[in-house]
């Protein structure tokens, strides 16, 4: 058994060979008592790990002491095997005694000096997990890591014959992108990368949410909890006004205005970096859960561009692929 999972600063997603997909958002928080009892429905996930009981996804997110992975390094430890051992445990690791190959990833900036370490390290995890319930132990018979984005490659259809390819994958915190060049090489179309074309950018959609943030004290008068922020931006981008002390604070023309002005960003970023090569690119890939936000903008900003289908699991879906070939 095969499970790829993509432990992102804003969502946690994971697949499984069997087709199991699974996504929440990158929260943890210690678990506490239920003091109605179960009476009411709960969000997910309620986590035990080793005997510790936490809170993951929605139902951390509820918590004043919600705990995010503090930035792309994953050697800040605990948060970031949380995440990846439960969403490893919903995509059927460890069922019927299962240790499945696992396939992880890291930001570019990040992949080379990180590399050797995290794949040691994910697969030294050995742990008794259980997701809402029933416990299984999981381990791994085998771990690799790969750049985030580069897998997206291999989910590509229909890529051109010559010029440039391009992949943009924009995340919360970061947007990675790869530069490939098309050659005929013993008679077989293959797809070189572009050492000093492939890079991150700390620019993606929590730079939407930086911008709101600001917005918000300067309409509410009150700075706007971390983890409010996503559920402000998404009524916003609803063009829905939120309840606040008693009265509503849209900031509708605030968010539209943050994403068109980051989309500017994210392309001046990428673009400085190409430099004369971006009037090349024969085709464009759009990826990750920041192609839904910013796509309309990336599209104009980079001809002959697509965006990749189900872009959310791109990552996840390219690990899976690379391991398997």
């Amino acid at each position: 058994m095969r499970v790829a999972v993509d432990v992102g600063y804003g969502w946690t997603k994971a697949l499984s060979e069997d087709g199991r997909k699974v996504s929440f958002p990158s929260a943890v928080s210690r678990a506490i008592t239920d003091t109605t009892g179960g009476l009411f429905i709960s969000l997910p996930h309620e986590v035990k790990i080793n005997g510790a009981n936490w809170f993951v996804g929605e139902r951390a997110k509820q918590c004043v002491s919600c705990l995010t992975l503090p930035g792309q390094s994953r050697k800040n430890g605990e948060v970031h095997d949380i995440l990846l051992l439960t969403a490893s445990y919903l995509a059927g690791a460890g069922e019927n005694g299962d240790k499945p190959e696992l396939a992880v990833g890291l930001p570019l900036a990040y992949f080379k000096s990180q590399r050797d370490w995290l794949a040691e390290h994910v697969q030294g995890l050995n742990a008794w997990v259980g997701v809402n319930g029933t416990e299984r132990h999981i381990s791994f018979t085998h771990a690799e890591v790969f750049p985030q984005g580069a897998g997206i490659l291999a989910l590509c259809t229909d890529l051109p014959t010559r010029g440039y390819i391009l992949l943009i994958d924009v995340g919360t915190y970061t947007t990675e992108f790869l530069l490939f060049e098309v050659r005929q090489v013993d008679g077989r179309v293959r797809y070189i990368p572009i050492p000093d074309a492939c890079s991150s950018i700390e620019v993606g959609v929590h730079t939407v949410h930086q911008a709101l943030a600001i917005s918000w004290r300067e309409k509410a008068g009150v700075p706007l909890p971390d983890r409010m922020v996503e559920e402000v931006a998404q009524a916003a981008a609803k063009g829905e006004p939120v309840l606040h002390a008693g009265r509503t604070v849209d900031l509708t023309k605030q968010y539209h205005a943050a994403v068109k002005q980051t989309a500017t960003a994210i392309e001046a970023g990428i673009k400085s970096v190409l430099q004369d090569r971006a009037e090349f690119v024969a085709k464009t890939v759009l990826a990750g859960g920041g192609a839904h936000v910013f796509g309309s903008h990336l599209r104009m900003a980079f001809p002959n561009s697509e965006t990749l289908p189900d872009p959310v699991y791109g990552n996840a879906k390219g690990y899976l692929r690379l391991m398997q070939n």
